[in-house]
């Protein structure tokens, strides 16, 4: 793995007068990464990229000059990759239509970037062997959490479209009706401080709390002492939280969209609402504190996003594009 130098504009930095379209303009990673692979002398005979830009547009250069095929697989957020489109970028399109295989998370957008590339399929993210059931009562009390409490547990950066002001809005209507119900939000970012104040605000002091950052190894133990996770995201391209919490045996509470309704199938599995909406959430979130779950057919659905059967099937089409002819250019 290599870190090497180089200068961009990251694309959640509000810049005046400056478009995420424009700061494309000011971005030396390509080169950065041209430069490392020649002096490291890296030879490889396949590249994978993850998200569109700038990973998948440097692949697409990368193959034009090593004469290699490139998978793309994209993550964005279905918000992420509408803005992309309607920038109706050369670049963009052009990396799309130049990639060998498109990969997207959820099948729902997969008519979309087939507009752009015929070779677009559906593979999911997975989850890792560290996720598991383990006992509630045992992860309580190494976490020091209430034994007796409901727990309601969310994770994810502390960003704008993970939708936490609408679960904190949520919870003041959850109290309301069953006061014995904790929530504890993981994670930092940006938000944190705005989400401190509107729980100050609401006096939700006793019955919120924001953790911060966990360590990998902690996830596991939060996922297994929460009886509810909580997703509430106005955005997702799959929402892998949401798997490891049901390889947990924990059932989901999450905002409709398109990642989210990709693994929340059934309400055997959780409990979908209506985006943006803490009434909803609130709603939701109760009917899941109430509800007697089938810990077996969770687990037993979870098991299909198994990282290693993702990777098998990132293997075959591996396989399937090297055996193809050698890649032509797209101009």
């Amino acid at each position: 793995m290599y870190f090497p130098r180089c200068f961009f504009l990251p694309r959640n930095w509000r810049i005046p007068f400056l478009t995420n379209r424009q700061k494309m303009r000011f971005d030396s990673r390509y080169h950065a990464i041209r430069q490392l692979i020649r002096k490291k002398n890296i030879r490889f005979d396949l590249i994978h990229a993850h998200f569109t830009w700038p990973s998948a547009y440097i692949a697409v250069r990368l193959k034009e000059e090593f004469h290699v095929p490139v998978i793309a697989t994209i993550h964005e957020d279905s918000a992420w990759l509408d803005e992309e489109i309607h920038m109706d970028q050369p670049l963009l399109v052009r990396t799309w239509r130049n990639c060998d295989v498109l990969i997207r998370v959820n099948k729902q957008e997969i008519p979309v970037l087939s507009q752009y590339n015929n070779r677009t399929i559906f593979v999911p993210n997975g989850f890792g062997p560290e996720f598991h059931p383990m006992d509630k009562q045992e992860c309580r009390r190494f976490l020091n959490l209430p034994a007796h409490s409901k727990i309601v547990f969310g994770l994810a950066p502390l960003i704008e479209r993970k939708g936490f002001s609408y679960l904190i809005g949520a919870m003041k209507q959850v109290i309301k009706k069953d006061p014995s119900v904790i929530c504890y939000i993981g994670g930092s970012g940006p938000e944190k401080n705005s989400l401190m104040n509107q729980i100050q605000q609401k006096g939700l002091e006793k019955y919120i709390f924001l953790p911060g950052f966990l360590a990998e190894d902690q996830i596991v133990r939060w996922m297994n002492s929460a009886d509810v996770f909580v997703l509430p995201s106005l955005q997702e391209s799959f929402g892998i939280v949401q798997i490891e919490a049901l390889a947990c045996g924990t059932p989901v509470v999450a905002a409709r969209n398109a990642g989210s309704g990709e693994v929340i199938i059934s309400e055997d599995l959780g409990i979908l609402c209506d985006p943006g909406n803490a009434e909803s959430l609130a709603g939701a979130i109760l009917r899941g504190l109430e509800r007697s779950w089938d810990t077996a057919k969770i687990l037993e659905y979870a098991q299909r996003y198994r990282w290693d059967f993702i990777a098998e099937d990132l293997l075959r089409v591996y396989e399937t594009v090297l055996k193809r002819d050698p890649p032509t250019r797209d101009t």
